[in-house]
Parts: C-alpha cells; structure tokens; sequence
C-alpha cells in the first residue's frame, strides 16, 4: 500500500526484489543507500512489514522502519486519517486485526477476532469505512468482519 511518498509491504520474501535495484547510479536512479535496506537481501527478510519511503531529491530508496508482527493473509490498508496500518494478524493460532502506527511502525493495537478458519480473508483486502468501522471479506463461511472502534 502506498501513502505520500511512502509505501508498505507486508509477509513476504521479498529477496527477489534485489535483481531489480542497479549495481551503480544508472540513468539518474541511485541503488539503496542506506543500512537499513538489507530486507531486499537473502537472508534478511523481513518477518512482518517494512514501510519504504521515496526520496525525489536524491531519487533513492529508504527504509523507515520494520514491524515483526505475524500480518497474514490480507491486502494490507493505510488510513491517512488515522495514520495507521491495518493488516490482518495472528498470535497465539488466532486471528486477528492489527493496527500499526504509519510513522513509528509500532504496534498500536491488536483485536482477537478467533481461531476458527472462517476468519480467513484470503488475501483480500481491508476497508477502512469512513467512520473508522475496519472491515473484511473472509472466505470461511463468515462473509464480511467487521469491527468497530470503542467509544471514547
């Protein structure tokens, strides 16, 4: 998912993505510059989530942060409003809906939704309603999760 200049990517090995990133400064574009970019590279990969940022005044690549939450099974969704990412999870075999700060990467909350399978979203997508509502297609029977924020 991609906000601003930045963008994140979640659960995957994601090695392959170094055959991409130029040797040398090639056509104005400059390879990753910084220590932390290593999650394009076998052997470290990231676990959870990294949230990239675009720099246009030096055209180069910088990685802002990285989550080792357990995010699984969903197209991931940023809200601007809220600056948060929200990914379905799971801890301890259940479930779960997982908020994370869009600016830190710190896990900002998480809400047990269950065991079963019908919690399952298989890989589609979280929707962010307008009134903060998040909710998600799961395949296992369940049809649309939705949760609702808690009154303040």
């Amino acid at each position: 998912v991609v906000h601003g200049y930045g963008a994140f990517f979640n659960n995957f090995d994601n090695s392959f993505l170094a055959q991409f990133l130029p040797a040398k400064k090639t056509e104005g574009v400059t390879q990753r510059e910084d220590a932390s970019g290593r999650v394009h590279m076998a052997g470290h990969q990231a676990a959870g989530g990294s949230r990239i940022d675009w720099d246009p005044q030096t055209r180069t690549l910088k990685t802002v942060w990285q989550n080792q939450t357990n995010f699984v099974n969903t197209v991931c969704t940023v809200s601007g409003g809220s600056a948060m990412v929200y990914c379905w999870g799971m801890r301890n075999r259940r479930w779960t809906l997982e908020g994370v700060d869009w600016k830190t990467g710190r896990s900002a909350f998480h809400y047990t939704l269950g065991k079963s399978k019908r919690y399952d979203a298989l890989g589609g997508p979280i929707i962010v309603g307008h009134d903060g509502d998040v909710n998600c297609a799961c395949a296992g029977g369940l049809g649309m999760v939705r949760v609702k924020p808690r009154a303040k």
